[in-house]
C-alpha cells in the first residue's frame, strides 16, 4: 500500500458531493455570534478514529487558516489530545 494510504484521506478535504471538513468547520463557526467566534476557532478539538491519522491536525489547521477571515487567522488552533 503506497500512495493510496495518503489519497484515501483527501475525501475529508475535497469531497465531490459535499463540503470538505474544513469548509464545514468554518461555516459552522461563522454561523455563531461574532463575539464567540474567536474562542471557537481557538478550541477546535479532534476526536474519534480519524483524529489518529498522522498530521491531520496540521492539515486542518493549515487549510482553515486559508478559509477564515483575516482577523481570525492567528486564532485557529486545532487540538489533538493524546488520550482520545
Amino acid at each position: 500500500m503506497g500512495r493510496e494510504r495518503f489519497e484515501a484521506t483527501q475525501i475529508l478535504f475535497n469531497s465531490p458531493k459535499d463540503k470538505g471538513l474544513c469548509e464545514a468547520i468554518n461555516d459552522s463557526i461563522s454561523k455563531c455570534d461574532l463575539e464567540h467566534r474567536r474562542m471557537l476557532f481557538e478550541n477546535i478539538i479532534l476526536c474519534g478514529g480519524t483524529s489518529l491519522l498522522p498530521g491531520i491536525d496540521t492539515a486542518i489547521s493549515h487549510r482553515l487558516k486559508k478559509l477564515v477571515l483575516p482577523n481570525f487567522v492567528e486564532n485557529v488552533d486545532v487540538i489533538r489530545p493524546v488520550h482520545r
